[in-house]
């Protein structure tokens, strides 16, 4: 048993330092339109700079998107069916899903 001890001490104390950084936040798109040629923009401020985007493709109504951020707010750029612009408001990110609904359009 003591010479167990130090291998199961080394054991946890390598599961303790290995931490999970999942950074991944599902959008569900609840906005009543479909999304083409889907794009997430991600920014650190509601008036700061841009500081890059996710390609996503096409998103309907009731599926989601997975991205990667570090970044708390969001807003989602994409075409309608006709090729027209649908631009989301400013989205704060508040745990690991968000929803985006029709009133946080343009």
């Amino acid at each position: 048993m003591k010479k167990l001890f130090p291998i199961i001490v080394a054991i946890l104390a390598l599961l303790s330092s290995c931490s999970k950084d999942d950074n991944s936040i599902t959008i569900t798109n609840l906005s009543g339109k479909n999304w083409y040629e889907t794009q997430v923009w991600f920014r650190q401020s509601e008036e700061g700079e841009l500081s890059g985007y996710t390609e996503v493709g096409m998103v309907e109504v009731g599926s989601t998107c997975v991205v990667e951020t570090e970044e708390p707010i969001f807003y989602i750029y994409a075409k309608d069916n006709r090729g027209g612009m649908i631009m989301s408001r400013n989205i704060h990110i508040t745990g690991s899903s968000v929803t985006v609904k029709e009133s946080d359009l343009y």
